[in-house]
């Protein structure tokens, strides 16, 4: 039995898929999957940019991380309490160490 996965796709494709043009499965792959996931992890980068730029203006520190202001540390005591007190909720432990 062949996989059909990974697909690939040449340049002209892709382009023709990003401007709205392609047809096919490549095209939806391009569109619907890897797009979407290409510009979620652009945000993600550029807030965790803004976000580091903000803590060493605020603390006047060229050289400030999360660590310095208890980030890190707030983020592992709560997960480390969401495991101890929900072991079999796995999906509450990044709700937890966002909190």
């Amino acid at each position: 039995m062949k996989r059909a996965f990974p697909l690939s796709l040449a340049a002209a494709a892709l382009l023709a898929a990003l401007a709205g043009r392609g047809e096919g499965t490549g095209a939806a792959i391009v569109l619907y999957v890897r797009l979407p996931r290409t510009a979620g992890c652009l945000a993600a980068g550029a807030c965790l940019a803004v976000a580091g730029a903000v803590i060493q203006t605020v603390l006047a520190n060229p050289l400030a991380s999360p660590s310095v202001i208890g980030v890190n540390a707030g983020a592992g005591a709560a997960v480390a309490l969401c495991c101890a007190l929900a072991p079999m909720a796995v999906g509450l432990t990044p709700i937890a160490a966002f909190g």
